[in-house]
């Protein structure tokens, strides 16, 4: 055992000393002053047990165990004192003494009280092994979180989320309910006007229902980049393809539900293996096939024009509870009224709480009826863009202070990462970056438009930069140490959209 004593009298002391050596006690270490009993208690782990006298020259042993009481959280605490004052033992106890000994103690009584701590060491020492022992799985735990979060990121890498082309506007949302999730989207850009989107929910929860999913996910990712790559993409075939490989991995009484569409110029065709019906502008376009079973053979693929609105989805959001029934019916209550999804979202939050994981893709046609507020070219300078920046704030348009913000951190964003190419964790400790020696062949600038319909205001920004890696900014949403500004757009704003390059942006907001 390894046990400190504090006292200023060196008779006593020496008295303790040798009383532990009658007991057979070796490892002891005497103390005159609080200093170096503090430098010890702070400098050696494992401390058995402290003996400490209640009246020291300068300071009170209670005082003592108030400054090192962090550092003897599983060390016995003995208060050598003589006074009998039920107030000072209250407030020894209080402090976290746990016994008490006057200096007259016999040899029967200090071997008594070694034997007790020896006794209670032990028991404290297996709960600290255990306390460890479980801090150590939390933190495999936590560590393996992390990296599910990071592979279902890295899988997850949707071309369509918040993306927008000539005519339409796409977005995705994807919140699984537990870790391992049952539910996967992927949507990908075959080429112009060429989309591929697929919705997949797997039976039951856990880790079989993810690894059928994510398999599942993995193959069309390979399948369609494959057909990219080679230019042969055909929809038929792929969809045969996957039946055949899912089929494989499927267990005998398993089912998968798929929603698989391919938008071609004004069509999508679509095969909806058990999924959630399609909503659109006008219809409700219910499931064409039987969820996927080791057994599937027949397989049904049709047609419909694309509508000013389309929504693809699992069950998640369709199926959760709303008054006495679900969701579903309040969506087909509001969706003619919806422009974007985050006023789904907003919805269901509000009148419902999620019970499965949800996958939404939602595609809009961008309406036209705007009228122009604001338009603008400007030189990518500092100098200029802090001009164009006082100028606009004090321009007669509507939520000029949330539009402000918005600009300044677009045209920040394009001045550090696509003109000065700072990486996005590097710090800027060299002022002289942003000296005009840096930008003084820029030939770079921005057309900026503010337009306003009936219930929307619309943010149009384009410049002529090689861009930025948009899928950056996507995962920005999903990391804590950088995204600041883009995840302050997306908070004010109800739509955020980039073109395929990086160099385009459309933010809308709500009048």
């Amino acid at each position: 055992m390894k046990i400190a004593v504090l006292d200023d009298s060196k008779t006593f002391l020496h008295y303790m000393q040798n009383m532990f050596k009658k007991i057979n006690m070796q490892e002891i270490y005497l103390f005159e002053n609080e200093k170096e009993f503090y430098s010890f208690v702070k400098n050696h782990k494992n401390i058995d047990a402290v003996f400490i006298d209640y009246h020291l020259k300068n300071i009170t042993g209670i005082e003592v165990l108030e400054n090192t009481k962090n550092y003897l959280q599983g060390s016995y605490k003995i208060m050598i004192t003589s006074d009998s004052s039920p107030d000072v033992k209250e407030k020894a106890l209080k402090t976290g003494f746990d016994a008490f000994l006057s200096k007259d103690l016999s040899l029967a009584d200090l071997k008594a009280l070694v034997n007790l701590i020896k006794t209670l060491r032990k028991f404290i020492k297996k709960e600290i092994e255990e306390k460890e022992s479980f801090k150590q799985l939390l933190k495999y735990k936590e560590y393996q979180e992390k990296i599910i979060h990071q592979k279902q990121n890295k899988i997850l890498k949707n071309e369509l989320e918040m993306f927008f082309d000539e005519h339409h506007l796409f977005e995705t949302y994807f919140k699984p309910k537990d870790l391992l999730t049952g539910d996967t989207i992927y949507t990908k850009k075959i080429s112009d006007k060429n989309y591929f989107i697929a919705v997949i929910d797997a039976m039951g929860k856990g880790l079989g229902a993810s690894l059928t999913s994510f398999n599942a996910l993995a193959f069309l990712k390979h399948s369609i980049n494959k057909a990219i790559e080679y230019e042969d993409f055909n929809f038929k075939k792929l969809i045969f393809d996957f039946i055949n490989y899912v089929k494989t991995i499927l267990l005998e009484n398993e089912i998968l539900c798929v929603t698989l569409v391919w938008m071609e110029n004004n069509k999508f065709h679509y095969a909806n293996f058990g999924n959630p019906p399609i909503i659109t502008s006008t219809q409700i376009i219910k499931a064409n096939n039987y969820p996927i079973r080791t057994n599937t053979v027949d397989i049904s693929i049709n047609s419909a024009n694309i509508e000013d609105k389309i929504l693809i989805s699992s069950d998640g959001i369709f199926e959760s509870p709303y008054k006495n029934t679900i969701y579903f019916k309040r969506l087909k209550e509001i969706f003619p009224h919806i422009t974007f999804l985050k006023e789904i979202i907003e919805d269901f939050n509000k009148n419902s709480n999620q019970t499965d994981d949800v996958c939404i893709a939602y595609i809009t046609k961008e309406e036209k009826n705007f009228e122009i507020l604001f338009e603008d070219t400007l030189n990518l300078r500092k100098k200029e863009i802090d001009i164009f920046l006082q100028k606009l704030y004090f321009k007669n348009i509507p939520q000029i202070e949330q539009i402000h913000l918005i600009l300044h951190e677009i045209l920040t964003n394009t001045y550090e990462h696509s003109i000065l190419m700072i990486k996005n964790k590097e710090k800027l400790k060299d002022k002289k970056i942003f000296s005009q020696n840096n930008i003084k062949n820029n030939k770079f600038y921005a057309k900026i438009k503010i337009s306003k319909n009936k219930n929307w205001l619309k943010i149009e920004y384009q410049d002529n930069t090689n861009g930025f890696d948009v899928q950056k900014i996507k995962d920005a949403f999903y990391k804590n140490y950088h995204g600041r500004g883009i995840k302050i757009i997306k908070h004010l704003s109800y739509g955020l959209f980039f073109n395929e390059k990086g160099t385009a942006i459309k933010i809308f907001l709500k009048v």
